[in-house]
């Protein structure tokens, strides 16, 4: 695959394309650029998952406006710079509503003025791609440290229903695969005498309370399988700011008969110095789930 960088540029006018892709071409090099002067046609192009930057005229003789399509594909996980272009001087309030990096241009333009910001906006592109590969490193670490080991990990909404959880939690609690427990009421694995305990775990680190310290980041409970029988869990809380708000637990099954002390100091260490401190990484795992 080429190493260039993708410009995909989506204006009705078939003038103001061939005059950007000529001008674009010209001006920066190593870019492939693809023109478009129908939404559908863009978003049905095979090289649409490599772009680097769309160019998209505002006032497009479609449906949706220019910054709309922009906020579908945001949407769509396309986070990657957009430039903005139109006759009309958009202000900037226009576009404050959604979360992507953008600029504006206004037409005529610059020819100079227009390269240099479709520079500096390929550079920024360059650095989220870069976050991008990063992340998926991370995803793939992360699906190896649940899937492949004895550790548990959970995912629960505000109302305590399982959002997610490691194939091993699952299978421990009589489940074929993780994907049964989802939507179930986590209380409904609890024992009656640590449901409160658990319940104001799950408050205060939902509503990040001040009683929200160590003593609560770090719970210790059994957990009910559905034959009945029971397994004691050291589990470590955080929470995740993701859109909505979600506890995230791992825990380590162990004997009391049987020492877990290293285990448990393992796994303390890295939620003390990896996850709790840097979010980045449980927003990570919330990806490679699927949220």
């Amino acid at each position: 695959m080429s190493d260039n960088k993708v410009i995909f540029i989506l204006d009705d006018e078939k003038n103001i394309t061939n005059m950007l892709k000529e001008l674009i071409v010209k001006k920066i090099p190593n870019v492939d650029v693809y023109i478009f002067n129908r939404c559908a046609d863009m978003l049905e192009h095979h090289m649409i998952e490599n772009s680097n930057l769309f160019i998209i005229d505002i006032e497009l003789n479609a449906e949706l406006k220019g910054n709309e399509i922009a906020a579908k594909l945001f949407k769509n996980e396309f986070n990657i710079p957009y430039l903005f272009m139109s006759g009309k001087n958009y202000k900037y309030e226009c576009f404050e509503k959604y979360d992507y990096t953008y600029d504006f241009i206004l037409k005529p333009f610059d020819t100079d003025k227009l390269a240099n910001r479709i520079k500096v906006l390929l550079k920024v592109s360059e650095t989220y791609k870069r976050h991008q590969r990063e992340q998926k490193m991370l995803q793939l670490s992360l699906k190896e440290l649940f899937d492949y080991t004895n550790i548990y990990m959970l995912i629960l909404d505000s109302e305590m229903n399982v959002k997610s959880c490691s194939y091993k939690l699952g299978k421990d609690l009589g489940y074929k695969s993780e994907e049964e427990m989802i939507g179930l009421n986590w209380k409904q694995f609890l024992k009656e005498k640590d449901s409160h305990k658990i319940d104001l775990v799950h408050k205060n680190v939902v509503e990040d309370s001040d009683k929200y310290q160590k003593f609560l980041r770090e719970v210790t409970n059994k957990i009910v399988t559905k034959s009945g029988s029971t397994i004691n869990v050291k589990w470590f809380n955080s929470r995740i700011r993701n859109g909505h708000i979600y506890t995230f637990s791992i825990g380590i099954p162990y004997n009391r008969k049987v020492t877990a002390t290293d285990d448990i100091e393992s796994i303390r260490s890295y939620w003390k110095h990896v996850l709790d401190k840097d979010e980045t990484t449980l927003k990570a795992l919330m990806l490679y789930k699927g949220y």
